[in-house]
C-alpha cells in the first residue's frame, strides 16, 4: 500500500475513532467533560506533570493549569510538590478520582459493547485483530 494512501485513510479515520470515543465518554461521564475525562485517563497512565498532559492535548500550559484546577477542586486530583524538586508539582488522582475514571470507562467499554452487536462474529475477530495490530505500530511510531 502506497504511504500516501495509508497517511490519507489514517487523517480521515482517526477524527471518526475520536468522535466514536467522545459519544460513548459523554453518555457515562457524569459532570465531567470530555477533556477533563481524558486528563484523568492520562493521569491514571502515570502522566503527572501538566506540561506533559498540556503537550498531549495540544494546549498551552496556563489552559491546562486551568482544567486541572478545576480537577483538583472537584477533590479528583490531588498536586504534590516533588520530594527531590520542590519546584516540580506532581499529579495524582485521589480516591475519588480513580474511581470516577474507572466507571466512566467501564460505561463507555459498556456502550460500545452495544454497538458492536451490529458486527458479526468475523467481523469483530477482524476488528479486535486490525486494533491489535494498530496499536503495535502507533506505539512504534510515537517511539
Amino acid at each position: 500500500m502506497q504511504k500516501s494512501k495509508l497517511s490519507e485513510i489514517f487523517f480521515r479515520l482517526t477524527p471518526n475513532m475520536m468522535s466514536l470515543f467522545r459519544t460513548e465518554v459523554r453518555s457515562n461521564r457524569g459532570s465531567l467533560t470530555v477533556p477533563q475525562f481524558r486528563v484523568l485517563a492520562h493521569i491514571s497512565r502515570g502522566f503527572g506533570h501538566i506540561a506533559d498532559i498540556a503537550n498531549l492535548h495540544g494546549v498551552s500550559q496556563p489552559a491546562m493549569s486551568k482544567l486541572v484546577n478545576n480537577l483538583v477542586d472537584k477533590g479528583l486530583v490531588l498536586r504534590e510538590h516533588d520530594s527531590e524538586d520542590r519546584r516540580v508539582i506532581n499529579l495524582f488522582l485521589t480516591k475519588e478520582g480513580s474511581r470516577l475514571f474507572k466507571s466512566i470507562k467501564l460505561g463507555g467499554q459498556r456502550s460500545f459493547l452495544k454497538r458492536l452487536e451490529k458486527l458479526s462474529e468475523d467481523e469483530i475477530n477482524t476488528f479486535y485483530k486490525s486494533c491489535v495490530e494498530v496499536e503495535k505500530i502507533i506505539e512504534k511510531l510515537k517511539g
